[in-house]
C-alpha cells in the first residue's frame, strides 16, 4: 500500500533545501514514492520564497530570526511544538531537515525530531553541520549534543534518533561527509529522494513494519542501547564499499531488482529486503539497487572533528584577545568619543 511522507524543513537552511532542492514526484500513476507533504518551519518569513511547489509554512510569533543565537530562538520555540504538529500533522513516516550551525533550525528540528519519536512515528533527521566559523562549529556540536542526549535520555520515548549527517567546509573538506553548499544541498535532495523511495510501500516483501523494525531496533534487540546513529545510503556499484562497516551496523534495509541479487553481509542483527515490482520498474527503468546502513561507527569521528575545529578557534580567539590594540588606549570626548 502506497504510504505518506511528511519533510520538515527548519529554519533557513531546511526552508532552503525543502523549497529549491527537494523533489518527490506525487504521482499516482507512479507509485514509486510515497504521497509527499513538504513543510517549512521557521522563526523568520525572510526566507520564505516563491517556487511554485505546494508547501506548507508556520513561522513561530515574536520572533525575526535567531542570528544564530540558539538559547533565543529556544525560548521562542520549546512551547509552540505542540501546536506545530497539530497544524502541521506529521505522517508514517517523516524526515526532519535542519541546520546544526544556525540558530532557528538547530532548535526546531531536534525538538520536533525528538516528539514524532516519542509519539512512535518513523522519523530521519537529516542534519547539515558547518566548521566555517566558530560559532557554527559551535552551534553544530551542541546540536549533535542535544540529538545524543535526547537519544539516551528518553525524550524519544527509548526510541534511538537515525541521521542522516552532512557538513558545509568549503576550504578544507576534511571528512567523506563534507563539502562545498551547493553539492551538500544536492546530496541532500538525493538522499530525501532515496529515503521516500524505500519508504514509498509499493515494494514487495517490504511493508511499514519492517521499516519501523529497522528505525528501532529496541523492541528486538533491548541490548543495543538507543543513540543517536547514521543513515548511510549506497548504490549497487557501491556495495564492496558497506564492506567496511562490517560488524558495526545496527540494521539494513535493501531494495533490489531481483530475487537472487546480493544484499549487504555485515554481521548485522537485522535486516529487511524489498524488491521492486514490474509496475515501479515500468516507470524506472535502469533503477538500480539500494541499500541502506544504520551505524554509530562515525558518530565519533563527526564529534572529534568537531571538537578539533573548536580547540583551534579557541586558540585564534586568545591570540585575539592578547593583540594590542591598534593605537592604544584613546580617549576622545567624554560624551562622542570624537578626538578632537
Amino acid at each position: 500500500m502506497r504510504q505518506s511522507l511528511t519533510v520538515y524543513g527548519c529554519g533557513g537552511c531546511g526552508g532552503n533545501i525543502v523549497q529549491h532542492f527537494v523533489d518527490i514526484p506525487d504521482d499516482h500513476d507512479k507509485p514509486l514514492f510515497p504521497k509527499t507533504t513538504l513543510t517549512m518551519l521557521d522563526t523568520s518569513d525572510s526566507n520564505l520564497a516563491k517556487t511554485g511547489k505546494k508547501i506548507n509554512h508556520f513561522i513561530v510569533p515574536g520572533l525575526e530570526g535567531a542570528g544564530k543565537h540558539r538559547t533565543r530562538a529556544y525560548e521562542g520555540v520549546e512551547s509552540q511544538i505542540m501546536g506545530i504538529l497539530n497544524d502541521h500533522k506529521p505522517s508514517p513516516f517523516n524526515i526532519v531537515v535542519f541546520s546544526g550551525s544556525g540558530g532557528s533550525g538547530s532548535v526546531i528540528g531536534p525538538l520536533i525530531t525528538a516528539e514524532l519519536l516519542r509519539r512512535g512515528l518513523a522519523t530521519i533527521a537529516v542534519v547539515v553541520g558547518s566548521t566555517t566559523s566558530a560559532i557554527e562549529t559551535d552551534n553544530t556540536h551542541k546540536t549533535l549534543r542535544s540529538l545524543q542526549s535526547m537519544a539516551t535520555s528518553n525524550k524519544t520515548g527509548g526510541r534511538p534518533i537515525c541521521m542522516v549527517y552532512l557538513e558545509n567546509d568549503t576550504t578544507r573538506k576534511t571528512a567523506e561527509y563534507a563539502g562545498a553548499r551547493t553539492q551538500i544541498d544536492l546530496r541532500i535532495a538525493e538522499v530525501i529522494r532515496q529515503l521516500a523511495m524505500l519508504f514509498g510501500g509499493m515494494h514487495r516483501e517490504l511493508d511499514r513494519t519492517d521499516l519501523n523494525n529497522w528505525l528501532n531496533w529496541r523492541p528486538a534487540f533491548p541490548d543495543i542501547p538507543a543513540q543517536l546513529v547514521e543513515i548511510l545510503v549506497f548504490k549497487e556499484d557501491a556495495l564492496e564499499t558497506t564492506e567496511a562497516y562490517k560488524g558495526m551496523v545496527i540494521g539494513t534495509a535493501s531494495v533490489v531488482n531481483g530475487d537472487d541479487d546480493p544484499i549487504p553481509d555485515l554481521d548485522q542483527p537485522y535486516s529487511c529486503v524489498g524488491y521492486y515490482t514490474e509496475l515501479t520498474k515500468s516507470f524506472a527503468e535502469g533503477i538500480p539497487n539500494h541499500y541502506y546502513l544504520i551505524t554509530a561507527m562515525r558518530i565519533h569521528g563527526i564529534f572529534r572533528k568537531l571538537e578539533e575545529r573548536l580547540a583551534a578557534y579557541k586558540v585564534a580567539k586568545n591570540e585575539l584577545m592578547a593583540a594590542d590594540m591598534a593605537g592604544g588606549m584613546i580617549s576622545g570626548d567624554k560624551d562622542t568619543g570624537i578626538v578632537l
